[in-house]
């Protein structure tokens, strides 16, 4: 697969994912989805109180597991 290319799981979800949506899509915890973003291994931007994933950037870390 190429690593630009989402996988078909992805297809469902928009291109800038929230962390409920990150964790539902790795199916992990919210816990766990805190940890992966703070520990910085997955980028993020935090708004307000959100934190936004970008959608390329999850799946270049999937990728990269």
């Amino acid at each position: 697969m190429n690593d630009n290319a989402s996988p078909p799981l992805f297809d469902d979800y928009p291109d800038v994912l929230s962390l409920t949506q990150m964790c539902e899509i790795m199916q992990i915890c919210r816990q766990s989805g805190y940890k992966l973003l703070k520990n910085g291994e997955i980028p993020y931007k935090k708004v307000g109180r959100k934190y936004i994933i970008s959608k390329k950037q999850l799946v270049t870390y999937v990728n990269s597991k």
